[in-house]
């Protein structure tokens, strides 16, 4: 498959100073229309707040009536192993589920040192999130704290690349009108 060769259009100072200028246009119309959207969406958040607010405190006061009345009434409704009744409007009801929990005597961190002395049988069960600070090699690399060499050795190398930017003269939403 042929690899797609990107061209400019460009061809002199002028049509570079006529691209940036409609650039500078683009851009600002651009940064207009999102300030637009933005005083938008947050009126509209600022309308809707107060009712979705109100809602969704209706809705978990009625869940958790619903939720009392199914404990209050579990021997009555969920007997013989019934885990769940249909009513005119849905279903309620209780799913056993298996949940880890610790033993009384117990904290987190005590169960976390328990695993750390009490065997390999248990070391997969620590959870270890390495990764490379890539920032501060770079800055030990970059102030010769690590030679360039032994940072080779590692497999890296500080490279340094060219980045393009466009910074455009200073142009207000009037300008553009």
């Amino acid at each position: 498959m042929a690899k797609l060769v990107k061209v400019t259009t460009l061809k002199t100072l002028d049509d570079l100073n006529t691209s940036l200028a409609e650039y500078k246009i683009v851009k600002a119309e651009l940064e207009e229309k999102t300030a637009e959207l933005n005083v938008k969406r947050t009126k509209l958040e600022m309308d809707y707040t107060p009712d979705l607010t109100a809602l969704n405190e209706r809705k978990l006061s009625l869940e958790s009536n619903i939720e009392l009345f199914a404990e209050e009434n579990k021997t009555k409704y969920f007997a013989d192993k019934k885990r769940s009744i249909d009513v005119l409007h849905g279903r309620i009801g209780f799913r056993l589920s298996k949940k880890l929990s610790k033993m009384k005597k117990f904290t987190w961190e005590n169960v976390l040192e328990n695993i750390r002395t009490k065997g390999k049988k248990f070391a997969s069960y620590i959870k270890t999130k390495e990764e490379i600070n890539k920032e501060a090699l770079k800055d030990d690399i970059q102030n010769e704290v690590i030679k360039l060499d032994d940072a080779r050795l590692i497999g890296v190398t500080i490279e340094e690349v060219d980045n393009f930017f466009i910074e455009t003269n200073s142009i207000t939403p009037e300008d553009v009108k």
